[in-house]
């Protein structure tokens, strides 16, 4: 009878690692079927194509991109269609007293300027400035930080210099945060014009500001294909690069 279990346990084992090796098999073909269907759509979709991919951990060719897209002058050639997304975006999710100024209450049609690497003394640069209205004179100062931290009261060194020099008093100091982290160096009197905009939706930054929203506001908006398919691009790297925490708790 124990001769004949363990026959039988045999039979089984040697069944289940047939089932398993069949299986396996079938599993490398399929595999190698969508990699044959992948290569084949790349010639003509190039799916995993991307000009972001050159310069991964560049911060200064995304702001310089960042900067073209909110210029109203710019080759883009939408006009003030991108700037005007990035103002309401800094509004999203805020609700109080201290909110900051509409898109429609600038007056874009006057001109603006839009500047980079703006040098305030102290060995200090911003990255953007943009100076909107009549005479240039209602100011945003945008400090980009996809991977790095701040400096020490790097922040509140900017609002001193926009607020307190003879600028713009209601100016929005703009902090853009790889992981939706918030100053620590500006002052709490500032804030009512101060901004965190993280590079994704959610996360630390909650329902407020992102980038991933206006790049994508701005693809719906865009008549131009050309420019289209780079904000296309440009937002599916996004999503690539700067996670959120509860896909890097998934991972």
């Amino acid at each position: 009878a124990k001769m004949s279990e363990q026959v039988q346990e045999s039979s089984v084992t040697t069944s289940d690692t047939a089932g398993l090796g069949s299986f396996l098999t079938g599993l490398g073909a399929v595999i190698e079927g969508v990699r044959e269907t992948h290569v084949r759509m790349d010639r003509v979709a190039a799916t995993q194509f991307s000009v972001f991919r050159y310069f991964k951990r560049n911060e200064n060719i995304i702001s310089g991109i960042f900067a073209d897209l909110l210029r109203t002058d710019g080759s883009h050639g939408q006009g003030d269609t991108f700037l005007r997304l990035f103002l309401e975006e800094l509004d999203r999710g805020r609700d109080d007293d201290a909110r900051y100024r509409q898109a429609a209450e600038y007056e874009l049609a006057r001109g603006s300027f839009v500047d980079t690497e703006h040098v305030i003394g102290g060995k200090r640069r911003i990255d953007i400035v943009v100076r909107l209205g009549e005479g240039r004179k209602q100011w945003l100062v945008v400090e980009n930080k996809p991977w790095a931290g701040e400096q020490e009261n790097q922040l509140a060194d900017y609002a001193a210099y926009v607020h307190e020099r003879e600028r713009d008093p209601r100016a929005c100091v703009v902090y853009v945060s790889g992981d939706g982290s918030h100053s620590d160096t500006i002052p709490e009197e500032k804030r009512a014009h101060y901004r965190t905009v993280s590079y994704r939706q959610g996360g630390k930054a909650a329902d407020g500001p992102s980038i991933e929203r206006w790049i994508r506001r701005c693809v719906e908006r865009c008549e131009a294909d050309r420019v289209r398919w780079f904000l296309m691009d440009m937002h599916r790297y996004i999503r690539e690069v700067f996670q959120n925490e509860e896909e890097q708790e998934d991972e």
